[in-house]
């Protein structure tokens, strides 16, 4: 039996989780929707007395605002345990909370006043949930009928809750790290005010000791990307959630047989910039093979490790429960009813925090969400205009405005220099807002190579992306295409290679423009240094280059361009040959080759000329010397 134990607060304790294999559990039901994740509970049917709905109120903690109509006592409660939660990821995740996106928690006291904000079936009609959890790239919001009763309800609140926590990393986490803390947190709970997580998941347990043959390699899991089949957002009981829930939780407690985390060591050589297989052989010390054979007899054993900090649940909200602005509580329905597909809602709200409070930059922000969503990301530039004129802190804001400018842009035949030069302040200004907002950093990258002049700062803010996302197949792309514009042509090659191996991280349409990069990039350095060459007057020389070149495997494109070149410059060389040999007095091998340009199929006019004219020149320096040596009369 292994057993672990992971960092936690000073004089945790790690104990075996009761239970077995869990023989005969059925996968729960993990329904998702788009943009938000349900909640199952149970809705009474009893006729509830009209009523006013009760007063909004406000806690606004370090981390998030709690906009409640709950009671005082079990607004804390629900702020104080979302705390803790945070606190005991945080002893396995160093997190940056500066960068966390700005949480609004809506909890309704009454369910028929939560029931507009449901989430729809694709029948239309709304889902029976007690709540969700909505993630957007700079901002999240939660809705609740009531606090955190249900377990299935704890559970994707708490899942979710960790992406949301994790969006604040330094670096981005292979995806397996990041969904299998999910599951592992999701179980998170407090008994007897003591916190504890790591309990083991029925379903997953369940899952990978029938379908054990089936377990992704390791080297597998950690590359597979938000795109791979094998992630399916609608199914979290499949294989993917399953095994990076247990190797997550193998990292944590079953590693080191109690003295620390291995993810604590992953995290830390993944955090120095290292890649994802070196950090692992790092933290791990033993191959992918061993992991794999390892990770199934940890779930063999069938009794894993459960948390639980001695350290008792003493973090309270000492912030004041006070009245909410009537525009704050626009706002934070607002993007309650964007995350969960209801788009009139959300204008309705939207609309009335900018009429509430006009000089509120965020009621534009929300607004110009609600626009984008509405028509594509493409919201009117007057909203998102007011609302950088505001002054606003919302990174998605200047993003939308860049994209805007763009596509006005382009619709008029193109992206000129100082329009580009406008777009990259603006994501750059994003990038400050939110120094690891990835979008912003992929689009900076692709509109730098409009701009006339790339400046220091642009080199170092996309160098900071670069730090951030080291395997992002598109940012390194689009890094290497910068530094080929700017002439750093062997660091182009170096990104270039490093996006294209490992094509899994980016979009089929992007490795096929990566691929026909490589080729230009070759054909055109090769047509470069050839043309020197040959002004320089060295075609043999130049020749010798396309030889030793065409002597290695090429793609195809750039081999039939430079069989093309060669004939031309082959020519050139027989010239220069010639001329030398005349130079040397050798005519007769001067003319030989001459006669052997001549006969080339289909030759270039000017080549010709310059063939026969060498001829002329040879025929009238035979007929002098002729005369020269002829004796007097």
């Amino acid at each position: 039996m292994h057993r672990g134990f992971a960092r936690g607060e000073a004089g945790g304790r790690a104990t075996p989780a009761r239970g077995r294999r869990f023989p005969g559990c059925l996968p729960a039901f993990r329904g998702r929707i788009r943009g938000c994740f349900l909640l199952l509970t149970i809705v009474s049917g009893l006729a509830l007395p009209v009523s006013a709905a009760p007063e909004w109120r406000v806690l606004e903690t370090p981390r998030f605002r709690v906009v409640s109509q709950l009671k005082e006592k079990d607004t804390r409660a629900w702020a104080d345990e979302f705390t803790q939660f945070i606190d005991a990821l945080a002893t396995a995740l160093s997190i940056n909370e500066r960068l966390l996106p700005p949480l609004s928690v809506v909890l309704f006291a009454r369910e028929r006043d939560f029931k507009p904000y449901l989430p729809r079936q694709p029948n239309g009609k709304p889902w029976a949930v007690a709540g969700f959890f909505a993630r957007r790239e700079t901002w999240a919001a939660i809705g609740l009928a009531d606090r955190l009763g249900g377990e299935e309800t704890r559970q994707t609140i708490f899942h979710e809750g960790v992406h949301w926590i994790v969006s604040a990393y330094p670096r981005y986490l292979p995806l397996c790290i990041n969904e299998g803390l999910a599951e592992v947190y999701s179980t998170f709970a407090v008994e007897k005010e003591h916190p504890q997580w790591g309990k083991p998941i029925a379903s997953h347990v369940d899952f990978l000791n029938r379908e054990g043959g089936a377990m992704i390699p390791v080297e597998q899991l950690l590359l597979t990307a938000s795109r791979n089949p094998l992630f399916n957002e609608d199914d979290r009981v499949g294989v993917f959630y399953a095994e990076s829930w247990a190797f997550v939780h193998y990292m944590m407690f079953g590693e080191h047989e109690g003295s620390r985390s291995t993810l604590d060591d992953f995290l830390k050589a993944y955090s120095s910039g290292l890649s994802t297989d070196l950090a692992f052989r790092k933290a791990f010390g033993v191959d992918y093979a061993t992991m794999d054979r390892k990770l199934k007899t940890y779930l063999r054993t069938g009794r894993y490790v459960l948390y639980t900090s001695r350290a008792p649940l003493t973090t309270k909200a000492p912030e004041p429960f006070v009245p909410a602005s009537a525009d704050s509580v626009a706002i934070a329905l607002a993007r309650l009813a964007l995350g969960s597909g209801h788009l009139d809602l959300a204008r309705k709200h939207a609309e009335e925090a900018v009429k509430l409070a006009p000089d509120n930059a965020a009621g534009y922000d929300t607004l110009a969400c609600v626009e984008a969503q509405e028509k594509g990301d493409d919201a009117p530039v007057v909203t998102l205009e007011k609302a950088v004129q505001l002054g606003s802190k919302d990174a998605w804001t200047y993003v939308l405005l860049a994209f805007a400018k763009a596509r006005a842009a382009v619709a008029l035949g193109g992206i000129p220099p100082a329009e580009s030069r406008r777009i990259a302040d603006l994501l750059e200004q994003a990038i400050s807002i939110r120094p690891n907002l990835l979008t912003a950093y992929k689009y900076l990258a692709i509109d730098l190579l409009e701009v006339a002049k790339v400046t220091r700062q642009d080199a170092q803010t996309l160098g900071q992306g670069l730090n951030l996302y080291p395997d992002d197949g598109t940012l390194v792309f689009g890094f290497a295409q910068l530094a080929w514009k700017v002439g750093s042509k062997e660091d182009a090659h170096k990104w270039l290679a490093r996006a294209l191996a490992h094509p899994e991280k980016m979009e089929q349409e992007e490795i096929a423009r990566a691929r026909e990069t490589e080729t230009r990039w070759l054909y055109e350095e090769t047509e470069e240094s050839v043309k020197h060459l040959m002004d320089e007057k060295h075609a043999i020389a130049a020749l010798g280059q396309l030889d030793k070149l065409l002597g290695q495997t090429l793609p195809a494109p750039v081999r039939s361009g430079l069989v093309a070149q060669r004939r031309i410059v082959a020519i050139y060389a027989k010239i220069e040959e010639a001329q030398s040999a005349a130079s040397e007095g050798r005519q007769d091998d001067a003319r030989r080759l001459c006669n052997e340009i001549l006969d080339t199929p289909n030759l270039r006019s000017d080549l010709r000329g310059m063939a026969e004219q060498m001829l002329r020149k040879l025929g009238s320096a035979a007929v002098k010397a002729s005369a020269a040596t002829k004796p007097d009369p």
